[in-house]
């Protein structure tokens, strides 16, 4: 490539790069600014009286999403900032949530629980959830204390358990000439190593744990759902359920899209014609510049390694 055809791509780039800064400077003007980390955008036009519609997109871990290469979709602490702030908010007369995800982790999950029972018991105001493509898991629990859940038919949804992964690689190093040579302060502390095999004993403590987390689990829905324990327990092998086999099982309340989940928060609000908010995340100008290259792509895998991290975790999730 000759040295102009160089320059003109060099200026090309260049005035590209500009552009997109700009475009991201003028469709967000507070942003990049520090002072607040999401604005309000409407979602649906109508009359004075509002519902703010929240989003619960991917795997709920308390995780803060990377400026660089990763599209982590769920930021943990901010969503709960959102969910105070629409319960808090007086021109806001009932609230949306949109979930869509697998699950995620117990402690999480529990957070937003607990959070929406008790700012249902502060400030009184419809809260209905709309399931997407799927609420299993983790994504049920935190569905749980809705006053009405619209799934659609196809939604795929239960999945209602606990989950601690581990792996053993133990035959795979010993091929190899690999050993491990951790020193631990007893016995137990290394109760999820890959390096060798699981004792009946250490399987016994796990499984203590994953028993403990799915009687909360099953807590939850009891008292979220009103529905009968011992029909919960028969429910809650693990399986999946479409919106559909839901819906005739008690976990969804009606069949629908995600405007009769709005409209069905509109009712119990008392509200005609609402204007439907959405909150949306303020980055920096920088790296929303960087996102609009980056998409919704994981170009190193970086967002799957988080997500499937070799830290063992007891999670609410949906294995696939």
């Amino acid at each position: 490539m000759s040295r102009k055809r160089w320059i003109a791509l060099g200026v090309f780039v260049i005035l590209f790069l500009f552009y997109a800064f700009f475009q991201t400077i003028e469709a967000m003007p507070e942003l990049g600014i520090g002072d607040q980390e999401w604005k309000e955008e409407v979602y649906q036009f109508g009359g004075l009286d509002r519902i703010a519609l929240l989003e619960v997109e991917g795997v709920i871990l308390d995780q803060t999403p990377g400026a660089f290469f990763t599209s982590v979709n769920y930021n943990h602490r901010l969503f709960l900032k959102q969910l105070k702030h629409a319960f808090e908010d007086k021109t806001v007369g009932a609230v949306v949530m949109r979930v869509n995800s697998p699950g995620g982790g117990i402690v999480e999950s529990d957070e937003i629980f607990h959070t929406v029972l008790k700012l249902k018991e502060e400030h009184d105001k419809p809260f209905v959830v709309y399931m997407g493509n799927m609420a299993a898991s983790g994504g049920y629990y935190i569905s749980a204390p809705a006053d009405k859940i619209v799934a659609n038919r196809h939604t795929i949804t239960g999945s209602i358990g606990v989950i601690i992964n581990s792996y053993s690689v133990q035959e795979l190093a010993e091929r190899w000439g690999i050993r491990d040579e951790s020193v631990t302060s007893g016995p137990y502390k290394d109760i999820l190593s890959s390096m060798k095999e699981m004792t009946d004993e250490e399987r016994a403590i796990l499984q203590g744990l994953v028993d403990e987390a799915y009687e909360n689990f099953v807590d939850a829905i009891v008292q979220g759902r009103g529905l009968d324990r011992n029909k919960v327990l028969q429910l809650a092998d693990g399986r999946i359920y479409s919106g559909q086999q839901a819906k005739e099982l008690g976990l969804v309340d009606e069949l629908g899209f995600l405007d009769d989940a709005i409209d069905q928060a509109a009712d119990l609000a008392g509200i005609e014609n609402p204007t439907v908010i959405t909150y949306k995340t303020g980055w920096s100008a920088f790296n929303t510049l960087f996102a609009r290259f980056s998409g919704v792509n994981d170009w190193l895998g970086v967002r799957d390694m988080i997500y499937h991290q070799p830290t063992p975790n007891l999670m609410y999730l949906l294995k696939w």
